[in-house]
């Protein structure tokens, strides 16, 4: 969960724009956050796909949280998932999210110009 302000210190996803296995492009906005100040997009620093989402529309997470994964191509979402397994949400029907699997590197989507990388992951931020 990126830091959309000097005093943030947790958000709520009001809502993810994009759902599991879709394409997101540098700069696109993938989720809704509600901070201390308004709600917010999150936007993408990177181009790929949303392999895996692991906080759900609803859940508050603090300033850090890995909130959702991407990957730089298709091929890699399906190793995410099997990966990400016991943490991803339950969802109900309505917001049932089509998931699919994934294989190789995870990059982050935030908001913050902090962008985490590491060798194999990066995450999504609040």
């Amino acid at each position: 969960m990126p830091a959309l302000s000097s005093t943030m210190t947790e958000g709520k996803i009001v809502e993810w724009l994009k759902n599991p296995g879709d394409k997101v492009e540098r700069g696109e906005s993938v989720l809704v956050v509600e901070s201390d100040k308004a709600d917010m997009d999150v936007e993408s620093f990177q181009d790929g796909y949303l392999a895996a989402v692991l906080m759900p529309a609803g859940s508050t997470a603090p300033v850090g949280e890995t909130i959702g994964l991407i990957v730089e191509n298709e091929d890699e979402i399906a190793s995410v998932q099997e990966q990400n397994k016991g943490k991803q949400p339950e969802v109900s029907s309505s917001d049932q999210l089509e998931l699919v699997s994934n294989k190789t590197e995870e990059k982050p989507v935030i908001q913050s110009e902090i962008v985490e990388k590491t060798r194999k992951r990066s995450r999504i931020n609040k």
